[in-house]
């Protein structure tokens, strides 16, 4: 294999690991925020969450941003569901992250009303203020059948707080995505246009490439779509196929730098 050749090679995997590492900065920032919040509780709630008291309402979801810039106010939205053939006013508890406030919590309770089978969204807006080290806000909401029982359901979410430039924090996880896919297509056709006949015939690395950039884009959907489990198993395999594809090029370059110049 030529010189040149090997050189428009690694030029290529250079422009898709580029994609690659952007996708990363994403899928794992959202990740890990969501993994931290875990530990986000408060006292004495931490002691008093009882999951074995049958509640009469039912969390539905929790839909929380991925993503909020220091300029930007966005709602986190809970829904709550009357499980009950009557109308029901259960307590509802959303715990923010404020590091003003004791604890850096900041404990906001609402009581809907609820009619027989009926369900409510509650809504909360986000803002600079629950930024912990301008990198992070916490959320967990507790559900209680009323103000004298204790909590006993509840629901988690991190948003990771980050900037660039004036960009919103729409136009930033569009910014962030479009470059990583961008990035990506264009080093899987360099190093298509730059490989041997050989090396398109096995497409051995090349079928990794794919898989990595796949596994990449599913778990930006997973993070965006707030199916956070899915997204942790598709980031771990991202890694190690990072690791499989970086070993074999390696590898591979060494050999071809072996073969005589044609």
């Amino acid at each position: 294999m030529k010189t040149k050749q090997i050189l428009a090679l690694i030029i290529s995997m250079l422009i898709f690991l580029a994609g690659i590492a952007i996708g990363l900065y994403f899928n794992i920032r959202a990740v890990w925020s969501d993994l931290e919040a875990t530990s986000f509780w408060g006292y004495p709630e931490a002691l008093l969450y009882d999951r074995s008291i049958e509640t009469e309402a039912k969390l539905s979801s929790l839909r929380c941003p991925v993503l909020i810039t220091p300029s930007d106010a966005k709602f986190l939205t809970v829904k709550v569901v009357n499980k009950q053939a009557q109308q029901i006013k259960p307590m509802l508890q959303i715990s923010v992250s404020d590091p003003t406030q004791k604890e850096n919590i900041q404990r906001n309770y609402f009581e809907p009303n609820l009619a027989p089978q009926a369900s409510e969204e509650i809504t909360y807006l986000l803002t600079s203020q629950n930024f912990i080290d301008q990198r992070i806000i916490y959320v967990r909401v507790f559900l209680m059948n009323s103000e004298y029982f204790p909590p006993s359901e509840t629901r988690h979410c991190g948003v990771f707080v980050s900037k660039l430039g004036n960009l919103n924090s729409g136009q930033l996880i569009g910014t962030l995505i479009a470059s990583a896919l961008l990035l990506v297509g264009l080093g899987l056709g360099l190093w298509w246009h730059s490989s041997s006949e050989q090396m398109k015939r096995t497409k051995y690395i090349f079928n990794r490439m794919l898989w990595l950039a796949a596994f990449m884009l599913i778990t930006a959907i997973m993070v965006l779509l707030g199916w956070h489990l899915l997204a942790i198993i598709f980031l771990l395999l991202t890694i190690l196929l990072i690791f499989s594809i970086l070993e074999n090029f390696v590898m591979d370059s060494i050999n071809k730098q072996h073969e005589p110049i044609v």
